[in-house]
């Protein structure tokens, strides 16, 4: 009985953004997915931890707030540009005269989406919002010529999708952060791969109950193994 281990059989994941600093403060950021703006409000967190001026931090802190709760205000954004009834009504009749000579399948393909489109939880009209909301409240604020005087940040990471979009790179350069991209197919070249492979060794020694829990151990466990690389 001595070798046997007891497991929650659920499925229990999180999203989170680590960075090793090896001559600043290391951060661990929780994060709601891994779509760009969250990674954009991560970049904002490990900028937080290396700022020097108090006054530029709770500049940057106050719009990183702004930015982590904005549900409402998608929400807002999206209903004032959504089209009326009637609007919508005549551009359907206009894709449907437009494609006339199309199959049925292909008009009810395009009706299809024009409605997906109109949805107000439509995953990318939700994405693209918050992503502008994050570079406009940014780009109005006097940080990106605050932030020239703290020293910048080499972040090396992977060539993950969102990564290298020209939204994060806007959102690196006002932030004061070059972003270092490792060679296609190359994580072993990343040093916190490491830090994650020490995390999930302790992990696996733990019955996990639920998410929260696991976010508790990480929370717990990251700066411990962060530093022993």
């Amino acid at each position: 009985m001595e070798h046997i281990k007891i497991v929650n059989g659920n499925k229990i994941t999180s999203n989170l953004v680590g960075g090793q600093a090896i001559n600043g403060k290391s951060v661990l950021c929780l994060t709601k997915s891994s779509t760009a703006p969250e990674i954009a409000i991560s970049f904002m967190e490990i900028r937080l931890a290396n700022i020097t001026n108090k006054t530029t931090y709770n500049n940057l802190d106050l719009i990183w707030d702004e930015v982590t709760d904005v549900e409402d205000l998608i929400d807002d954004l999206l209903i004032e540009d959504n089209m009326t009834p009637k609007e919508f009504i005549e551009k359907i009749k206009r894709s449907l005269k437009r494609n006339k000579n199309d199959s049925t399948e292909k008009l009810a393909d395009k009706i299809r989406k024009n409605c997906k489109n109109q949805l107000l939880n439509n995953i990318t009209k939700c994405r693209n919002k918050h992503k502008k909301i994050i570079e406009s409240l940014l780009e109005e604020s006097n940080l990106e010529k605050e932030l020239k005087s703290e020293k910048t940040i080499k972040l090396v990471l992977d060539n993950f999708k969102p990564h290298g979009s020209k939204f994060m790179l806007r959102i690196a350069k006002i932030l004061n952060i070059d972003l270092i991209f490792l060679p296609k197919r190359s994580p072993h070249l990343n040093p916190i791969e490491q830090v994650w492979r020490l995390i999930k060794a302790e992990i696996r020694m733990l019955y996990i109950h639920n998410q929260a829990h696991l976010e508790q151990v990480i929370m717990e466990v990251f700066p411990e193994k962060v530093n022993e690389i």
